[in-house]
């Protein structure tokens, strides 16, 4: 037998060198996930962006939907990700670890992932088209009269006089604003809408009502009543919840005058529209309207300006300021004297002073006059309505919200 002696130092660290990288080969782990086969050497560190909704395996499993990119195609994977709670209704990006497998199912993912940390969790806007506004206004909705349902047509209905040759009658009018987002976990783009009725009194019943976008056909699972003489300051879906915020009468106020803002949280739970919360945030004033900002629609409810007009209104503390339609203005703002929470004073407009076409001229200088006269403010649909009144001026400007 022959005995090797190295003689080289040079030769002897090359020969260990080989030796441990043999060594760190044979011992690098095989891991193993509990619901898929072997995976090989890794991992490799990467970025994966996950979907809001459930998609469906060949098997009819839940599946997580996945992509690499943001714009790549989506693709299903079925035996989810190590470490990772998956809650629908949100857009994720992950970065985890990627493990290749050894002998991957022929219609399942090549890889393995385990979940090293959530770059960022958003709340989705759901896939799918919404349902059309047309729908919506020529729909069938319960819950309003105990003994008959209610078709709109172009989103008002009318029953019959209560008097033969009167006047007074049933109407119900879909109002602004509109939310649409998934209700009922399908993925599907629900919606949830707001009915005004009015029998010929005083009262102005608001009603809440549920509609569930069934492969672009809508289907009315459910009403509520709000109250009567409602303003209604914003509707929303997010998380499978409706949230809607009003001012409403309080404990001593009078049916025309709320004064509380109330925020209101309602669910489909078991195939009823069940309030799940009410939040009371205190009395409305002129501060709610501080730091916001709106664009004219109308200058009187049934009178809008162009539509390639711009006219703006700022509010902050003390300060109204905008663009009239050809110049810039601003002027005094304070809470009216009175026990009504609403009023207001505008004082001391003051523009400049450049030269306007005459349409133009005479629609800056209708605009601004009005609101020098206005005496009220209110939520109207999600929009702010400005009530003026002068010696022959009588109406109420009407702004939509302009976002930040």
């Amino acid at each position: 037998m022959h005995r090797l002696q190295i003689t080289s130092p040079r030769l002897l660290i090359i020969l260990l060198a080989m030796l441990s990288a043999a060594i760190a080969v044979s011992c690098t782990p095989v891991i193993q996930s509990p619901t898929s086969p072997l995976a090989i050497v890794g991992p490799e560190e990467r970025t994966l962006y996950v979907g809001p909704q459930w998609a469906e395996c060949a098997d009819g499993q839940q599946c997580l939907q996945i992509k690499y990119t943001p714009d790549s195609e989506w693709e299903s994977l079925a035996h989810g990700i190590a470490g990772f709670d998956y809650e629908p209704g949100y857009d994720y990006e992950l970065r985890v670890n990627q493990y290749p497998l050894a002998n991957p199912a022929a219609d399942g993912a090549p890889f393995r992932y385990d979940l090293l940390t959530i770059v960022s969790k958003t709340v989705a806007e759901e896939s799918g088209p919404a349902l059309p506004m047309s729908a919506l206004e020529n729909t069938t909705y319960t819950g309003i009269y105990t003994d008959t349902t209610v078709t709109l047509s172009a989103g008002v209905y009318e029953g019959a006089p209560f008097v033969a040759g009167g006047a007074a009658r049933p109407r119900v009018t879909l109002v602004q604003p509109t939310a649409m987002g998934d209700l009922n976990d399908d993925g599907a783009r629900d919606a949830a809408v707001l009915l005004a009725e009015n029998s010929g009194g005083s009262g102005v019943f608001t009603y809440l009502a549920v509609v569930l976008n069934q492969a672009q056909t809508p289907q009315n699972v459910g009403t509520v009543l709000i109250g009567d003489r409602t303003q209604i300051r914003a509707l929303t879906i997010r998380s499978g919840q409706i949230h809607l915020s009003i001012i409403t009468q309080g404990p001593d106020d009078p049916f025309c005058c709320p004064s509380r803002k109330v925020h209101l949280a309602f669910a489909l739970q078991e195939g009823q529209v069940v309030e799940v919360n009410r939040i009371d945030e205190g009395r409305v004033g002129l501060a709610d309207l501080y730091g916001t900002s709106w664009q004219l629609s109308k200058l009187d409810t049934n009178e809008p300006i162009p539509a390639d007009v711009e006219i703006t209104l700022a509010i902050d503390a003390r300060k109204v300021a905008g663009f009239s339609g050809c110049n810039q203005y601003s002027g005094a703002v304070s809470a009216g004297n009175g026990a009504l929470p609403q009023l207001i004073n505008i004082q001391t407009l003051v523009s400049t002073k450049m030269a306007c076409v005459s349409e133009v001229g005479n629609l800056e200088r209708a605009y601004l006059t009005r609101l020098a006269n206005v005496t009220q403010w209110r939520y109207l649909g999600g929009n702010l309505a400005l009530t003026y009144q002068g010696s022959d001026l009588f109406g109420t400007l009407v702004f939509t919200p302009v976002a930040k």
